[in-house]
């Protein structure tokens, strides 16, 4: 007898115009498509300008991706990368990346020894990934083709947004390769990424309680430089 997958975080389904699907989406299995268009699903979960991937069911519904993002940036607001990083996560982030961890392993009916040696290996990895280690390069070379390592995910710390935005694997590196989010090298070089958000780089972020308040905060972006100031004083602020 098999039981029914109970509903935990699903998203509202996105079309965009593409070329392949068309309009057996609608005539095949009942989707509802926009008239007139060229149009296959999906299967993105996304956060971008022009596009969100909205929760469908349960307490979140209607919330965009974005606001999951609020949650995680906590964990991205340390103006450092270091071991102590991995530890920095938002009690809330917890509950929907079970969420969403639970309705996958559910729906494929993976093992439990599967899922407990995955978490054991990402849990590890976690830790070292954000770990202050210099690797001898011919070394780093050879280990980054199959997972991450420290200086491929600092790179996904830095707030410059193309590197911030890249890098995003957790155990495998080759998964940044297939979708094209891959960076070698940042910009500055090892030495120059400038951690954090420039939204919470008040050194209070830092502390406990604010860490606790960040998802509930709305960020302001940091104030234009006035012509008399300093070079480098800039800094972005939170609603107090």
């Amino acid at each position: 007898m098999h039981s029914e997958v109970p509903p935990f975080l699903t998203f509202e389904p996105l079309f965009k115009e593409r070329l392949w699907g068309g309009r057996r989406l609608e005539t095949v299995f009942g989707k509802k498509l926009p008239p007139g268009e060229r149009i296959g699903e999906s299967w993105e979960i996304v956060d971008r300008p022009e596009a969100q991937s909205i929760v469908r069911q349960g307490p979140w519904r209607g919330r965009m991706l974005h606001d999951l993002w609020r949650v995680h940036r906590a964990h991205h607001s340390d103006l450092d990368c270091d071991f102590s990083t991995g530890l920095r996560f938002h009690p809330f982030e917890a509950v929907y990346s079970t969420a969403i961890l639970s309705g996958v392993i559910l729906a494929l009916g993976v093992p439990p020894g599967a899922v407990l040696l995955s978490q054991i290996l990402a849990l590890a990895l976690d830790f070292l990934e954000h770990a202050n280690l210099r690797i001898p390069p011919s070394l780093e070379h050879m280990l980054r083709l199959v997972v991450v390592t420290p200086d491929m995910h600092r790179i996904h710390h830095s707030q410059d947004p193309r590197e911030g935005n890249s890098n995003f694997a957790n155990v495998f590196s080759w998964w940044d390769r297939l979708f094209g989010t891959y960076v070698h090298q940042p910009a500055a070089g090892h030495e120059g990424i400038k951690f954090g958000l420039a939204e919470l780089s008040d050194r209070k972020h830092l502390t406990l309680p604010w860490m606790l308040a960040d998802p509930f905060l709305s960020p302001v972006q940091p104030a234009a430089v006035e012509p008399a100031s300093t070079p480098g004083t800039v800094s972005g602020t939170v609603a107090r």
